[in-house]
């Protein structure tokens, strides 16, 4: 391989330690306001990538689509009692 695609990697390897380390930082600084608005663009982007390109891709596949849709039904409906059980 050329020397590029080992910078690319490397840059790759290390972009989630170092976004972890500038979230912690920033997190810790900012109000509650701020932290809210972060946490829900992330959210949102992890939504975004599980039903725009997991979940579709899971269920192109024409196999067990019913216990897929109960799984991630199931999921969504834990996911709610449990935040319903924090408040």
């Amino acid at each position: 391989m050329c020397w590029q695609v080992h910078v690319i990697i490397l840059i790759f390897v290390l972009a989630s330690p170092v976004g972890v380390l500038l979230s912690i930082t920033v997190l810790s600084q900012a109000t509650s306001a701020l932290s809210g608005i972060l946490l829900s663009i992330t959210t949102g982007t992890f939504l975004y990538i599980a039903f725009s390109e997991v979940v579709v891709e899971e269920f192109a596949l024409m196999r067990k689509n019913r216990w897929k849709f109960l799984a991630l039904i199931g999921g969504i409906a834990l996911l709610a009692v449990l935040k319903t059980l924090e408040d």
